[in-house]
């Protein structure tokens, strides 16, 4: 028998409804991983950056002189370059 047409249309609005549940369960799913990965990679930086600072630490008790040249020099060539860069305007 075939169905009437409210039969129809209540059966075609909770298919619907049934497909706009899983279009945004599925969102939610996507958006919650993108998130996750989006701390780890914080987690990440964070946990690199503090790697790096204890390493500098480490290496500049143990060679002081070499880290104080090493400073000096970088200073002397970024003021270099930023007097050049500033001196021809």
């Amino acid at each position: 028998m075939a169905k009437s047409i409210p039969e129809q249309a209540t059966s075609y609005i909770g298919e619907s409804v049934r497909k706009a549940s899983q279009f945004t369960s599925t969102v939610a799913d996507a958006v919650e991983d993108g998130l996750s990965t989006a701390k780890r990679a914080a987690e990440d930086g964070r946990d690199a950056v503090e790697e790096f600072l204890h390493e500098t630490t480490r290496r500049v008790k143990r060679r002081p002189i070499e880290s104080i040249l090493l400073s000096l020099a970088v200073g002397v060539a970024i003021g270099f370059l930023y007097g050049r860069a500033t001196s021809s305007e």
